[in-house]
């Protein structure tokens, strides 16, 4: 199998060698007035949202800058958090500046928030995140710029009238997104104008989004207090939603403004009997229903599409696959029922149920999301890092891996999910990375996107990839180096890759390196072309290669790695004039537990790798350090000559101790 795993990546490399190496799409120019949906998450996962958003742009060669505004249509819990009911999102905005280059857009909002995505003259989609939010906006232009000219008083009157009437037709069409977008306009242009938010408040009813359309409700009625049109619509929209005292309350607040109006007396009778309904069924026992249980199926792609092809009617049909979703065991569905799962006509009706989060659970992560995992036990660094998974991974086998890495470092890791879609598939893919032809891959995109907006914000990135992880690393990279070079230029340097049996054979210069190889992964040293302690091939790998001979072991298992990392760790040191001091001084940047198994592997000069260990540190530092690593490092200490620099360093281990 491993010769041809090798013999696959050669051929990939021999057919899709660029020739012209990266190449750029001909300049767009994105400026004009855009319009589209976002769908999106929290970052925990516990509410996903779904909203329209207009923006205005405005191009200057590759400078791009503009404003947006989004609004929530839909916002429900995912199920991930036990007990949450309802979710919410007030409406926001923000400006934009970014850069535009061939198809690519990179964009960061006034508060922080990151976009990223490719664009064409009149279609966009942007993928963003921060540390609250993560999700994708996919825009259409409507309208282009021409010479902007300053309009009169009478004519921006005449553009909102205008704006209103079609608002207004939308909503007697029943278009209620269409409609919502025209009072989301006339809000933004005349923010105090209460026919726009009420406009929105009705169009989010048709919507079925009762409690977003109350906030807007309540904010017209801030400007039109007493406005019985506007109580009206409240006392409606509370009857939807089932609350039928609070449409009472608000019916009778309308009807003392007009005693006499027959729409609103008609009205308030339905509710009277609502209210009178619900206060009666609470008063008596409630009789259990019996248990209706749904038609048993078998669990398998022919039974269940067999079942779901008998129901015409599209809601039934939604609904009784979600029935059969419920009976399907937790985590991601089986390989067999994938092709259904991904089938486009069930998954438009699943998405669009109340039940949405029945299906996030139980599909595998999209390829490129970005999930956290926390260390199991105490953080020694609560700054996460990323890690990339490689080739022919189920999601539970990444999870997997990103735990362990969590757990060894004892920090945070965003993994960035490197989806599989079978061994052949996986292994052209990473052909094509290796050579530049697919850079819109959405790991690598979700992985650029990343890396910059840390970057803009000042902080340093640390990466860790495993096998096609390494190539997905390194397109990114290039990516960034590509098309943003003062920008890599500039913060290459906070930028740290370590990479576990990598198959990549070259990385940009600039960011530091570390590739670990074991001598018999021939992923690492044929598509890798590690050379064991050189750099690659054609010395177009900075960096250095640790490489270590472990028999009886699966040579590119990425536990396998990390199971041997302190001994990788020493071997970096090896080579150095003192190898014991600059294997201690490292130390200092690596937490309790990984310093713990390096002194384990160590064969001899405990007393002086701890010794440049300590030295390096001061009280303070040394009394956040576990108990039992102080311990060893005294018991290091003691076991040498006990020369006076040791002395020094033990008596700073036995203050951190507590012993005089």
């Amino acid at each position: 199998m491993k010769i041809i795993t090798c013999l696959i990546f050669a051929v990939c490399f021999v057919l899709f060698y660029p020739h012209d190496g990266f190449s750029l799409q001909p300049m767009v120019d994105l400026s004009g007035k855009w319009s589209g949906t976002v769908q999106m998450q929290d970052s925990y996962g516990y509410c996903a949202y779904v909203g329209s958003v207009t923006a205005t742009l405005q191009q200057d060669g590759n400078a791009l800058s503009g404003s947006y505004v989004f609004t929530v249509t839909s916002a429900k819990p995912t199920g991930r958090l036990e007990g949450l009911e309802s979710c919410s999102l007030d409406p926001y905005s923000g400006n934009v500046k970014g850069t535009v280059d061939g198809a690519l857009v990179i964009l960061t909002d006034s508060e922080g928030l990151g976009f990223s995505g490719s664009a064409t003259s009149d279609m966009m989609t942007l993928n963003f995140s921060d540390q609250y939010v993560i999700g994708t906006a996919k825009l259409q232009k409507f309208a282009s710029f021409t010479t902007p000219q300053k309009q009169t008083p009478e004519e921006s009157e005449q553009d909102v009238n205008q704006m209103i009437q079609a608002g207004r037709s939308y909503l007697n069409q029943k278009q209620f997104d269409k409609a919502l977008e025209y009072f989301n306009k006339i809000t933004i242009k005349e923010p105090n104008n209460v026919i726009g938010w009420m406009g929105k408040g009705v169009s989010l009813v048709g919507l079925k989004n009762y409690d977003q359309a109350i906030t807007y409700f309540k904010k017209s009625l801030e400007l039109s207090p007493g406005n019985k049109d506007i109580l009206r619509w409240l006392g409606i929209t509370y009857y939807m939603k089932g609350d039928c005292k609070t449409s009472v309350d608000y019916y009778s607040a309308a009807l003392r403004s007009d005693p006499q109006n027959a729409k609103l007396l008609t009205e308030k009778k339905v509710v009277d009997a609502c209210l009178t309904k619900q206060t009666e069924s609470k008063t008596k026992p409630s009789v259990p229903k019996p248990e209706t249980k749904p038609e048993a199926v078998k669990l398998d792609y022919a039974s269940i599409k067999s079942t779901l092809d008998k129901i015409k009617d599209p809601t039934a049909r939604a609904n009784r696959a979600l029935e059969i979703l419920k009976q399907l065991p937790a985590g991601p569905i089986p390989d067999d029922l994938q092709k259904l799962f991904s089938d486009d006509l069930y998954g438009k009706l699943w998405l669009s149920s109340k039940n949405k989060a029945l299906l996030i659970d139980k599909l595998p992560a999209q390829d490129g999301a970005v999930d956290e995992f926390k260390p199991s036990g105490r953080a020694f660094n609560d700054k996460p890092v990323y890690f990339i998974n490689g080739v022919w991974n189920t999601i539970t086998s990444s999870d997997d891996s990103a735990k362990m890495l969590a757990d060894l470092l004892e920090r945070p890791v965003k993994r960035v999910y490197n989806k599989s879609d079978g061994q052949i598939a996986d292994l052209v893919e990473s052909g094509k990375l290796k050579v530049g032809m697919l850079n819109d891959n959405p790991s690598v995109q979700s992985l650029v996107s990343n890396i910059m907006h840390d970057l803009q914000k000042g902080e340093t990135v640390e990466i860790h990839a495993h096998s096609e992880g390494a190539i997905i690393t390194s397109a990114a990279l290039g990516m960034i180096q590509e098309y943003y070079p003062d920008f890599f230029a500039k913060y290459a340097h906070n930028i740290s890759v370590n990479t576990y049996g990598g198959a990549s054979w070259t990385y940009p210069e600039g960011p530091t390196y570390n590739h670990a190889t074991f001598a018999s992964d021939i992923v690492a040293v044929g598509p890798g072309r590690a050379t064991l302690g050189e750099n690659l091939l054609f010395k177009t790998n900075p960096g250095k290669f640790y490489s270590d001979l472990k028999i009886g072991v699966k040579d590119h298992a990425y536990a396998s790695y990390l199971d041997d990392l302190p001994r990788f760790i020493i071997n970096q040191h090896i080579n150095e004039a003192n190898p014991r001091q600059s294997l201690g001084n490292d130390l200092a940047n690596y937490n309790p537990k990984l310093i713990s198994g390096v002194f384990k592997e160590l064969s001899y000069g405990h007393d002086e790798v701890a010794h440049y260990y300590v030295k390096n540190l001061d009280d303070a530092k040394l009394k956040t350090l576990p108990k039992s690593l102080l311990t060893e490092m005294k018991t290091y200490l003691e076991s040498g000559s006990m020369k006076e620099s040791d002395i020094t360093s033990l008596n700073k281990v036995n203050r951190a101790l507590g012993i005089k």
